[in-house]
């Protein structure tokens, strides 16, 4: 599929029908259709991947041993530039399964207070998807629940229901970290705060990723999904901190409680690229 940057036009250039193919195969009909497109005067500016395969077949197109990068030399001319990008829903989705699939007794996380100027900067902060487990059973039998769209689904997902991203959607929810505020003193909730924190973050990072319509803030009156207009402006600026932040976590190295490698290398990469 190809999709334009400055227009709504998009078409499907390419059907590869396989039961099994290498990262080596990809590599050489990915450059096959950049090559075709570009012949066609279709400009390729980026690719977006999401799977393993996908992530080994960029790292081909670098040096040979080079580890994954956001920037890599395009196939028509080596002086252009040809950027990565790991599509922002599957990255949603992977945040939520890291955190879902934490063998410590309360599924928590443990990462660094966000914002660099806080007072407690550097501060490790919990948030446990038991805590939304116990809400969420707290809030069953009654009519009117304070944790809006929170499912039995959404906090016990299929191997087949972790791919709809709908699902992660009603966890990484401003109305459950709102309910958690509200509730989780009264429920005794562990670490409520500290997961209403962590859901807010990610729910704001999706907030801007995920505009894809020039009018979505006015419609759902969310300054952070405004288009971004210019380089100094709100959104932004909190991606750049999203980024600092997820490296701030990183160099805490903690032994339990993160994120997977992969998907703490692919984060920081991904936003950059959307930032810059």
């Amino acid at each position: 599929m190809v999709q334009s940057l400055l227009s709504s036009y998009k078409d499907v250039v390419h059907v590869l029908p396989v039961s099994r193919i290498t990262a080596e195969e990809l590599h050489d009909v990915l450059n096959m259709i950049i090559i075709g497109l570009e012949d066609a005067g279709i400009h390729v500016v980026a690719v977006i991947t999401d799977n393993s395969i996908n992530r080994k077949m960029m790292t081909m197109s670098g040096k040979k041993g080079a580890k994954l990068d956001i920037v890599y030399s395009h196939p028509t001319n080596a002086h252009q530039t040809l950027f990565r990008v790991l599509d922002s829903v599957h990255l949603l989705k992977r945040v939520r399964n890291n955190w879902l699939n934490h063998k410590n007794s309360v599924k928590c996380l443990y990462y660094t207070t966000f914002q660099s100027d806080s007072p407690n900067s550097g501060k490790m902060e919990g948030a446990s998807f038991s805590s939304l487990r116990e809400l969420h059973e707290a809030e069953q039998s009654s009519i009117a629940k304070v944790a809006y769209g929170l499912t039995h689904k959404a906090l016990y997902p299929s191997n087949l229901e972790r791919q709809n991203v709908r699902l992660a959607l009603k966890v990484f929810s401003g109305f459950v970290s709102a309910a958690l505020r509200i509730r989780g003193e009264e429920l005794r909730l562990r670490v409520a705060e500290g997961t209403a924190q962590f859901i807010d973050i990610i729910v704001k990072w999706w907030d801007i990723v995920d505009v894809k319509r020039p009018h979505k803030d006015q419609r759902l009156r969310n300054v952070w999904q405004e288009p971004v207009s210019e380089v100094n402006c709100h959104q932004l600026k909190y991606l750049d901190e999203f980024v600092d932040w997820l490296d701030s976590w990183k160099a805490a190295d903690q032994y339990t409680g993160k994120l997977t490698t992969e998907t703490h290398s692919a984060l920081p990469q991904t936003t950059y690229v959307r930032s810059h």
